[in-house]
């Protein structure tokens, strides 16, 4: 059992996707990891479903109610952020710990007891960023680090002065130059190479409106808001190259094919600032595979693995 947790983790060497959801791919595309209650990870194969094994974070699962470092809400030991590269897994959840895992084993720990809102990976997986549920940007809203060793090496972020509200997840280009995050009005690019930011408003009509959706390629950025896309190019983030009208997108992630985007009952494929696939599918996806060419949706009790150009169900996991 050690020698095939060893192998599963060991194989993550493709792109990886944002972890906001308790399901994600191997780098390779051969294995599906999904978070469990009780600290547990699960690992499957993702052509047969079959179960190859599972791991557990070190420490006893909850066997009462714990609540946050502010006390302000009851928190679960569920494992719902995954992120798997370069034989790195990250995960993350409401306990508020970021756990790196090599070869079936936590090798370093960080945040500070708040809920981990998203975790992310660089392509070789090397860079890895998460945000949580706190307010402080720089005290521990978001942070990132280099992985090196199997340790944690924080690297500083520069300043973008105290938001006015939390950020939701955090995003990292495939190469890891750039990192991206939002709250309810802004979107701020940090240039892990030049060391610059970029701020990007987009204020909303609404006093409770949902914060602007990002996520990145190596050479774009895509901000979703007030039922607006709009494609920047990373080097001039605050020039706007495209904008299409989407009503109620609520998932998006760049993939070897474009971008792929739900919205309402479809999933769209965005190429050269323009929709060239619409396919009907009712279901937020939550992981894709590294080729783009499936996608797993959560549901109480398993994950379906679908065929994204054609919707068809290719497999069930049953958890």
């Amino acid at each position: 059992m050690k020698r095939l947790l060893c192998a599963l983790l060991l194989t993550g060497l493709a792109q990886a996707q944002p972890g906001t959801h308790g399901v994600c791919w191997s780098g390779d595309g051969k294995q599906i990891a999904v978070g469990r209650a009780g600290k547990v990870i699960e690992f499957y194969d993702a052509g047969s479903g079959r179960r190859l094994g599972r791991v557990k974070a070190p420490g006893p699962a909850f066997t009462s109610r714990s609540f946050s470092p502010d006390s302000s809400y009851e928190v679960s030991d569920d494992i719902n952020r995954l992120v798997w590269s370069g034989g790195n897994l990250i995960s993350g959840g409401e306990d508020g710990e970021v756990r790196l895992w090599q070869a079936g084993k936590v090798r370093a720990k960080a945040g500070v007891g708040y809920e981990i809102c998203g975790v992310a990976l660089s392509r070789d997986g090397a860079l890895m960023a998460y945000s949580d549920s706190s307010t402080r940007y720089l005290d521990s809203s978001v942070r990132a680090y280099r992985i090196e060793a199997g340790k944690l090496q924080e690297i500083a972020l520069e300043d973008t002065g105290e938001p006015e509200s939390t950020y939701g997840a955090v995003q990292l280009s495939p190469g890891g130059r750039y990192l991206a995050l939002a709250n309810a009005t802004s979107v701020w690019i940090n240039d892990l190479q030049d060391k610059q930011v970029t701020r990007l408003d987009f204020p909303s009509k609404n006093a409770f409106g949902a914060k602007p959706k990002v996520c990145l390629s190596d050479e774009e950025l895509a901000v979703y808001a007030e039922n607006r896309l709009e494609l920047r190019p990373l080097k001039e983030p605050k020039k706007v190259s495209a904008t299409l009208p989407i009503q109620d997108a609520d998932e998006m992630s760049f993939l070897p094919q474009g971008l792929s985007v739900h919205a309402g009952q479809q999933l769209l494929t965005i190429e050269g600032g323009a929709i060239t696939h619409k396919l009907k599918f009712s279901q937020r996806p939550d992981a894709y595979s590294p080729d783009g060419t499936r996608l797993a949706v959560e549901s109480p009790g398993r994950v379906k693995v679908y065929d994204r150009k054609t919707a068809r169900l290719l497999l069930v996991l049953k958890l």
